[in-house]
Parts: structure tokens; C-alpha cells; sequence
């Protein structure tokens, strides 16, 4: 399968048709040299993910993960590099203070995704157990397969929904190249349509709030990690009591998205009445803390701007 891929690789065909004419033996050795090359770079792993027919992949790293070769973003960064943000992880991980805690820290990653997080954490040891958050159904059923082939099924919990600030069903708008921007769907009619989000297909899926499932769930230490495509202020609307226990939190923190969804202002309101005190902008390599207050949220809001930058905040 994987020669078959090699092949329709423009430059990888001509040498394998060359290397051919040279006898069997020199043919197997280009092919092994090929495959060697492929393997220590990401560039060409990218390159022949581009041109895989088959609808899933399997990426071999630290980890093992099944993924989609319909996903032009996260499962292509997988599949490419072996895994997906961690780095961002590791750093919040320090900059908490909870990497001497790992043995028991429970991990709760809202937005799974097909587990890039969840699963190096856990499997690295990094965490003792996690909850896995996702609604997507097709991200859903990668995830089960993930944790599965990590081994991890004891130690991961998933739970197929969205949250938001009260239970019920929602309209889930569906991307179809970056399955890592599925998004709860806007009531709200939006002047942009930056990612042809009124193209999108919709499924319906069930929410409930962070609250409810963490009521029965217990550590002495948590990380809360939280990216719903600009909908993390709904979220922290139903995670009252939550928040009350002033868990280090990471939440991506995207004006486009937060526009779109009109969950803004309930962010600023969740995190300034609560007793969080400080951010950490996760992409400043000085990792200031800056005072969490309406005013730095907004500051930070109109420096990004709405034309699609992000970046992710550690709340503390």
C-alpha cells in the first residue's frame, strides 16, 4: 500500500522507475532509502498524506492514531509530525505548576478531537486519568478507535457531547477539511463568512454543562483545556461551580470565533466574577502573566482582531 503511495508521488515515481532498471536488489535498496527518508520527515510525510486515496490513515509516533485523510489540518499535522500542539500542553503544564503533580491530575479536555491531547498526556504519564469531550460524531468514533489502540480505555473517559450553559440539543455546523473547526452553530446571522460556515452541513448533538460532569468526577489536581471554536464563554457559563475551584485552565481564545458565536461578553463576565486573577498569552515566549480583567480580555481581543488569529490563554 504504501510503494502504491510512493508512486503517485511525482518525484518518487521517476526514481523508482529509474532505480528499476537497475536490477531488483538496487530497486528494494532505493525503495528502503525512500522510505526511510519519508519517515524522518514531515515534509514528505505530508506530502504523500496529500495523496492518499483510502479514507483513513494509521500515524505511528509515540502514539498510534487512526485518522482521516479528509482532515487537511489536524489530521494531516498528526500524520505529518506524529502529533499536535503537545508542545502547548507541556508549557502550560510548567508554567501551572502541576508537572510534579501528574500522578494524580485528571485532565479534562473539552474538544477532544480524535485525542491528539488527551492521548500523549495520559499515555506519557503526564496526567493519571482524562475525560475526552466531544461531539462530532465522526471525531468521536477516531477517538474511541485511539484510545483503544493506545490502551488506554481504563484510563480515558469520553463523553459524546457538547457543553454549553444549559443541557438540551444543538445544531453543530460541520467543516469539511479541518475537522478541528467543527463548531455549535450561530443563531445569530453573521456579516462574515470567513470559512464558508453557511456552506457547512449540520447534525444535531446533545449538551449538557461542565458542571454535570464534573459533579462526579474527582482529583486533588486538574487541568481544564478547553477549545470550542469560539465557544468557550457558553461554556464557562455552565461551569458555575467549577470555576469556583479555580483549576488552571487553557482556553483558545479566537475573536473571529467568539464574534460568530456572540459569546464575548459572557467570557469576560465568567472569568471577571470568578477568582482567577491572571493569563498567560501561551504564544508569548516571555510567558508574562498579565491581571485578568475586562480590560486586558479586550485588549487582547483588539489585538488579535477578527480576521481569523487566535491564540490560547492559561487562566490562573
Amino acid at each position: 500500500m504504501l510503494k502504491d503511495v510512493l508512486r503517485q508521488i511525482p518525484f518518487v515515481r521517476t526514481g523508482y522507475r529509474a532505480t528499476k532498471r537497475l536490477g531488483v536488489g538496487a530497486a528494494r535498496m532505493a525503495v528502503s532509502l525512500i522510505l526511510t527518508t519519508i519517515g524522518r520527515s514531515a515534509g514528505l510525510r505530508g506530502l504523500a498524506f496529500d495523496t492518499l486515496k483510502q479514507d483513513l490513515a494509521l500515524a505511528a509516533g509515540a502514539e498510534t492514531f487512526v485518522v482521516s485523510t479528509r482532515d487537511k489540518v489536524i489530521g494531516r499535522e498528526i500524520y505529518a509530525n506524529t502529533e499536535f500542539d503537545f508542545a502547548k500542553f507541556q508549557a502550560a503544564l510548567r508554567l501551572a505548576g502541576l508537572e510534579h503533580r501528574t500522578s494524580d491530575l485528571l485532565f479534562v479536555d473539552i474538544g477532544a478531537n480524535i485525542g491528539p491531547i488527551c492521548i500523549p498526556v495520559v499515555k506519557r504519564g503526564l496526567a493519571a486519568r482524562a475525560l475526552a469531550i466531544e461531539p462530532e460524531p465522526l471525531n468521536q468514533k477516531l477517538l474511541k478507535a485511539n484510545v483503544i489502540l493506545n490502551d488506554l480505555s481504563a484510563r480515558i473517559e469520553i463523553f459524546p457531547v457538547a457543553l454549553g450553559a444549559s443541557p438540551g440539543t444543538v445544531a453543530f455546523e460541520l467543516s469539511d477539511r479541518n475537522f478541528g473547526d467543527h463548531r455549535i452553530k450561530s443563531a445569530a446571522e453573521a456579516s462574515e463568512d470567513r470559512y464558508r460556515e453557511s456552506e457547512r452541513a449540520t447534525v444535531e448533538v446533545e449538551m449538557t454543562t461542565l458542571d454535570r460532569i464534573l459533579e462526579s468526577h474527582s482529583a486533588p489536581n486538574v487541568l481544564l483545556w478547553l477549545d470550542t471554536q469560539g465557544y468557550e464563554g457558553f461554556v464557562l457559563k455552565g461551569a458555575e461551580a467549577t470555576l469556583k475551584q479555580r483549576h488552571p485552565m487553557v482556553l483558545e481564545f479566537w475573536p473571529y470565533g467568539m464574534k460568530r458565536s456572540g459569546s464575548f461578553e459572557s467570557l469576560i463576565e465568567c472569568l471577571c466574577a470568578s477568582s482567577y486573577a491572571a493569563f498567560i498569552d501561551l504564544e508569548d515566549t516571555g510567558a508574562e502573566r498579565v491581571a485578568l480583567t475586562r480590560e486586558s480580555l479586550t485588549d487582547l481581543y483588539a489585538r488579535l482582531g477578527q480576521d481569523g488569529k487566535f491564540t490560547d490563554i492559561l487562566v490562573l
